[in-house]
C-alpha cells in the first residue's frame, strides 16, 4: 500500500479540522467527516507499518505484562491517594497518573497482543481518561474537586483492573 496518498488524505482532513469555523446554522458534517477520514486512513495503513508478524512472542508477552504492571501501580497510587493521611500532594498524584496514562496510550496505539480492535479501543479510552486528570483545573472549593479527581482516578483504575482481568492478566 502506498503511504504518500493516504498521508495526503490525512493532511487534508487535518486542514479541514483546523480551518472549519463553527456557527450555529452550519453543519458540522465536514468536521466529523474529516475525523472519520483520519481514523479510517490510519486503520488502513497501520498494518503496513505495524504488522503483527514482526512482533515475536517475547514482545507480545512484554506488552501484556506492561498493562498488568500499570494496573497494579495505578491501584497502588489510588490506595495511597485515598488514605486518610494524604502524604502525596495533588500534583504528584496527577503527574504519576498521567505517566501511567501516557504509557497505556502508547501500548494501545501499537495494539500488539492486546486483543481485538474493541479491546484496544477500551484500553485507549481508559488511558485518555487517566491522562485527562492532569489537565483538570482544581479550583479552591474546599477539596471537593480534588475528591472528584481521586474518585475518577479510582474509577479508571477499576476499569483498567477489569480490562486486565477480562484479558486473563494479573
Amino acid at each position: 500500500i502506498d503511504t504518500a496518498a493516504p498521508l495526503g488524505e490525512i493532511a487534508e482532513a487535518f486542514d479541514i479540522m483546523a480551518h472549519e469555523r463553527t456557527a450555529m446554522n452550519r453543519s458540522r458534517a465536514p468536521f466529523f467527516g474529516a475525523i472519520d477520514t483520519i481514523l479510517e486512513t490510519i486503520d488502513a495503513i497501520r498494518p503496513r507499518w505495524l504488522p503483527h508478524e514482526i512482533f515475536g512472542e517475547e514482545t507480545e508477552a512484554n506488552q501484556r505484562e506492561q498493562v498488568g504492571k500499570i494496573s497494579r501501580q495505578l491501584a497502588g497510587l489510588v490506595s495511597r491517594a485515598t488514605e486518610r493521611e494524604r502524604f502525596l500532594r495533588t500534583q504528584e498524584i496527577l503527574e504519576e497518573a498521567a505517566g501511567y496514562g501516557d504509557t497505556l496510550a502508547r501500548l494501545a496505539s501499537a495494539g500488539v497482543a492486546l486483543g481485538g480492535t474493541e479491546r484496544v479501543e477500551r484500553l485507549r479510552d481508559i488511558a485518555e481518561a487517566i491522562r485527562e486528570l492532569e489537565t483538570r483545573r482544581l479550583p479552591m472549593d474546599g477539596g471537593a474537586s480534588i475528591n472528584r479527581m481521586i474518585d475518577d482516578l479510582e474509577k479508571e483504575s477499576e476499569n483498567l483492573r477489569n480490562w486486565v482481568k477480562e484479558f486473563g492478566l494479573s
